[in-house]
This record gives C-alpha cells, structure tokens and sequence, in this order.
C-alpha cells in the first residue's frame, strides 16, 4: 500500500512538470491535503504540489496509511501472532520421518511454533491432496527453538484432513492421534475439516487445531500446549 501512494504521488508530480511546460495557460486552482492548501494559476503546480505531499506523507507518517495485513488473525481483537521460523527446523528424527513413506519433499514441510494461532502452511495453488508436513517447536520456554516432534498429513477437498501420522522427537516413535472431543480413543484416519486434535510429545499433552481458509484454498493450523 505504501508503495502504490509512493508511485502515485511521483506520478502526480511528473504529469504536474508536464502540465506546467507544455500548458502553462491552463487554468489552475486551489488544491487541499491534509493540512496543506496549494493555489495557482496554472494547472501544473497544485499537481506538483499534491504528488509531492502525498509522497511524503506516506513516506514520513505511516500511520495515515491503513494497514493491510495478510493474516486476518492480526487484526483488532485477535490473539498477538507467535512469530514463524523462516524455515522449518530439521532433526534426524524429524528428516527420518518425512522419508518415510508416503515420504514429503522438504519444500512442503512448514514450521509451526508453539502458540501460533492461524499459522497459514498452505497457501492457494499448492496442493493440499497430497502429504505435507509440520515439524512442531517451542520458540517460547527455549532461547533456541526446540523440537516438539512432527505431524504428516494431507486435505482433500470435500473429505477433509486426513492424518498420516506423527512423531515424537523425544523419542523417535509414533505417537497417537485422538480427538480433543473424544482424547480416549485412537482418531480416525479422515479427521474431517475444522477439527481439534490431541497428542503427546515429550510426555505433554498439545492440542492442533486444522483449518482451511479463503473458500478452502488454504490450510490454516493452531498449536496449543494442553496442560
């Protein structure tokens, strides 16, 4: 947004220089932004003046130029968002897991931290009917991240998320899958859509939330120590 109002404003200001060299008779006027008020005679400098307020004041005060987040769990009244790892880390209990069949290329393994609500692990255009995979991490009670463990799953349109399996880093092992409406009894492996499920890792009880967002192109995840 703030670079769509930089380029306007340059661009106001060059058609002023034009207006103002090749027809200096035209007519001006008075123009007002904000708190400015620009008169002339001709129609060349309020353009000039206008382009180079607008350049600056978005420039200078950001706070007049409307946010535009992506996520639409950062607006107003939402949860603070649990900052992501730009990539997802790697263990070789959690390298061993992915390779196993059916295995998950490592372009679609995403990071998911503990406390992150809406995390977006897939976007529109990547296929969600085939495996990918969240490698889970406490970035919150550790200076360094430290892995939970790993999930694999996938989402078919009309069906929902189906869970492939999970591990955990303590140990290596698969661990089980329930869910929080019913945490005694091993889960389905059609999970369904907006679904809550339960796990141990490390000995502690989380809680993932599966989602999907904007007419079922994206998959959205929520991470949740239980205890």
């Amino acid at each position: 947004m703030v670079v769509v109002l930089v380029v306007l404003g340059v661009g106001l200001v060059a058609l002023g220089a034009v207006v103002l060299m090749r027809y200096p008779d035209r007519p001006g006027g008075v123009i007002r932004f904000l708190n400015l008020e620009v008169g002339s005679k001709g129609a060349g400098l309020p353009l000039i003046a206008l382009g180079v307020a607008l350049a600056v004041t978005t420039v200078v005060v950001p706070g007049t130029v409307p946010s535009t987040g992506e996520d639409s769990s950062n607006s107003a009244g939402s949860e603070p968002q649990i900052p992501g790892l730009d990539v997802a880390p790697q263990t070789d209990c959690t390298s061993w897991f992915f390779a196993q069949s059916p295995p998950v290329d490592s372009a679609r393994v995403r990071s998911v931290e503990l406390d992150a609500n809406d995390r977006r692990v897939l976007t529109v255009g990547e296929r969600q009917d085939a495996e990918f995979g969240m490698v889970l991490s406490d970035t919150i009670s550790f200076t360094t991240p430290r892995v939970l463990g790993a999930v694999k799953l996938s989402r078919r349109p009309g069906v929902g998320f189906y869970g492939t399996g999970v591990v955990d880093e303590q140990t290596c092992q698969p661990v089980r899958l329930a869910l929080a409406s019913d945490p005694g009894v091993p889960a389905p492996v059609a999970l369904g859509d907006y679904v809550w499920v339960t796990f141990r890792l490390g000995g502690a009880p989380y809680v993932l939330l599966l989602n999907s967002s904007n007419a079922n192109t994206e998959v959205l995840v929520t991470l949740h120590s239980k205890g």
